[in-house]
């Protein structure tokens, strides 16, 4: 099974909060991150992702929204954004304090598994 690494989780919600919330200022910190939690797990009815409850996925992004910047580009693609302090992902501390571990503890979800 494929398993993600704290820096692609990290680069993926720099990237859709930037877009979110950060560049077109449409959108409140809420809804942003509501956008990339609880909509698209509803949406692909991932019933144990989405929202912090007991009994849910343990992926957590702890971050200081004035200082997230996604620090990639397509000339320098693994940069690490700033403003990220803590990942958890699936209960395993991935970022601690700003400094990525090598955690690969993040799943690929597959239809044929019963996840999606």
């Amino acid at each position: 099974m494929y398993r993600t690494s704290a820096s692609e989780m990290v680069w993926h919600f720099s990237k859709g909060f930037r877009s979110l919330h950060q560049r077109k200022i449409i959108l409140t910190l809420s809804e942003a991150i509501y956008k990339m939690t609880q909509l698209p797990a509803t949406t692909l009815v991932l019933a144990d992702r989405g929202s912090l409850e007991e009994g849910m996925v343990a992926n957590v992004v702890i971050f200081n929204p004035d200082q997230v910047i996604d620090k990639a580009t397509f000339e320098a693609p693994h940069q690490y954004p700033e403003g990220i302090d803590y990942v958890i992902i699936n209960g395993q501390l991935a970022v601690d304090n700003g400094i990525y571990k090598d955690v690969r503890s993040g799943v690929v979800l597959r239809k044929e598994l019963g996840n999606i």
